[in-house]
């Protein structure tokens, strides 16, 4: 049976608690600065301040990220650019880049994943934005991916290479869950249509296949609607989840809390009181 832990609460504070080099996997997309207000809650990072202080806030927890990753982990990072300010980028996505190498993290590649199906924005000087980036981050050279290649024969006898259950290459299209009017697309997930989420089952499942193996833990420390820990238990890996706004974790819990493993919540001010240990 594998685990499942969700924590309410800043993932700030929550992140202290988990054991250094204890998480094989990171898999997360932090909000993005001044895009969304996901609850208005006091210490949400993204939604309000500046941008200087939003840089700050996800490099604590950068910062804690890369204690808790194994040596051999990866950290895959979904994170796009900031709002635009009078029609130019405040803050682009690949200016994280030198920070996390500060923090430590050595960047292996980029995945470009690419939904056709997101809003046009019908702007004379902006080109509809259908990307985001991932990039995937380890402590150095020693990092595992699980590249899939299948072979086989062909239908002329041929050996060759075949198509295999994740994506080959760097640039992945994926149907997602930026589809602003009711579909009735087959691809998609039954959450991926909830309104809530905007992570895809599909993109979140090929990245856990790809950085771990069943058994193996991944993290997510901002969880939002869930989809890290649903994908980690349709793939038999154990998950731990961090979400402050409590809203959420009503969700992820309705979502994920079923499937007859074991299952915890907790929050922060437990873990605080020392009312709760993981």
């Amino acid at each position: 049976m594998n685990r499942y832990l969700l924590i309410e609460g800043d993932c700030r504070k929550v992140l202290l608690y988990i054991k250094p080099e204890s998480i094989q996997q990171i898999i997360t997309s932090p909000p993005y600065f001044m895009i969304a207000k996901y609850g208005g809650l006091q210490g949400e990072i993204g939604s309000r301040g500046t941008l200087e202080q939003y840089i700050k806030d996800l490099t604590e927890v950068f910062q804690q990220l890369y204690r808790v990753l194994k040596p051999n982990g990866t950290f895959m990072l979904n994170i796009d650019s900031a709002r635009r300010e009078a029609g130019l980028l405040s803050f682009s996505a690949w200016e994280f880049i030198p920070i996390l190498k500060q923090v430590g993290f050595q960047l292996t590649q980029t995945i470009i994943w690419v939904d056709r199906g997101r809003r046009q924005l019908f702007h004379p000087r902006l080109l509809d934005h259908h990307y985001e980036p991932i990039f995937v981050l380890a402590k150095g050279n020693d990092y595992f991916l699980h590249q899939e290649r299948v072979w086989g024969h062909d239908e002329k006898g041929r050996y060759v290479e075949k198509q295999a259950t994740l994506p080959q290459g760097d640039v992945w299209e994926i149907s997602g869950c930026y589809l602003f009017q009711e579909t009735e697309d087959e691809k998609l997930d039954t959450w991926d249509k909830s309104g809530v989420a905007t992570f895809p089952v599909e993109l979140v499942t090929h990245l856990i296949k790809l950085g771990s193996n069943p058994n193996d833990t991944v993290l997510d420390p901002f969880l939002g609607s869930g989809t890290v820990m649903d994908v980690a238990q349709r793939t038999t890996r154990n998950a731990i989840g961090v979400e402050i706004n409590m809203d959420y974790c009503q969700r992820v819990m309705k979502r994920c809390f079923n499937q007859g493993n074991t299952y915890r919540y907790i929050t922060q001010g437990e873990l605080e009181r020392g009312n709760a240990k993981f």
